[in-house]
């Protein structure tokens, strides 16, 4: 899941839907530029990693509108991200994201919780860039980012993220945690934008908030749930002297 353009490939194979999209990389002299994927590149376009997490290589010249901004900003990135770098179509919507949490939620899939950014940033295509995220993480003043639960969304949207959220869970056979991020329109529309097996562990983030705001779970009670699980899929014996293992840990 790593992989993004990959990952968008196997979700549109059962009828999700996913911005649309071509991978760029770097030939074996680390010169021409090679291309996999056959769209025509329509504006406003978005270039973003293919493989890194954490929003590298995104801010805010990420989203091209001409084929010149799109070849200077594309060869800028190939020289950061030789491996692979993503162009697809720009989605105006909200950042959605759901957790995968087994036991937990409608079918494993915890509350869809939303990116809110600040509205005294400069931000106007709403995106989480590298220098936002990493900011929001490390400061303990200003919060130019934050998260929340979507239930202003239309009950019939929430069931439909969850239920999508379910099949990419399905189908990737995830196991212990997870996110899966969307962007959804205004309109309803709901596009996978990537499945994220490297989360954080910091309290406060997606998944530990879902589960205080919706199941009254601590820090560590989330913990010690991931753990029990992992040990019973794996055939371990989770000691009764372990149990609250994690109870003293708190946000």
């Amino acid at each position: 899941s790593l992989d993004k353009f990959l990952s968008k490939k196997i979700v549109v194979e059962v009828g999700i839907k996913t911005p649309k999209g071509n991978l760029y990389y770097l030939d074996h002299r680390g010169k021409k530029h090679q291309q996999l994927g056959r769209w025509k590149v329509r504006f406003p376009a978005i270039i973003k990693n293919n493989f890194r997490g954490d929003s590298e290589g995104i801010d805010q010249d990420s989203v091209v509108h001409n084929s010149k901004d799109l070849e200077r900003i594309l060869n800028k990135r190939l020289k950061q991200l030789p491996e692979g770098v993503l162009v697809e179509e720009f989605i105006k919507g909200k950042d959605i994201g759901v957790c995968y949490m087994e036991g937990m939620g409608r079918g494993n899939a915890l509350f869809p919780i939303e990116s809110v950014i600040s509205k005294e940033l400069n931000n106007p295509y709403n995106i989480v860039d590298y220098n936002l995220k990493n900011y929001a993480i490390r400061s303990t003043t200003i919060q130019h980012l934050s998260i929340r639960l979507a239930d202003d969304l239309p009950k019939k949207l929430i069931r439909k993220i969850e239920d999508i959220s379910r099949k990419v869970f399905e189908i990737f056979q995830v196991k212990d945690f997870v996110r899966v991020d969307f962007r959804v329109t205004d309109s309803g529309e709901v596009y996978f934008i990537e499945l994220n097996p490297l989360l954080t562990m910091l309290a406060g983030t997606h998944m530990f908030y879902a589960a205080k705001e919706k199941h009254g779970l601590t820090y560590g009670d989330v913990l010690d749930h991931i753990f029990r699980k992992a040990a019973k899929r794996w055939g371990l014996k989770y000691h009764k002297s372990n149990t609250g293992l994690f109870s003293k840990m708190r946000y």
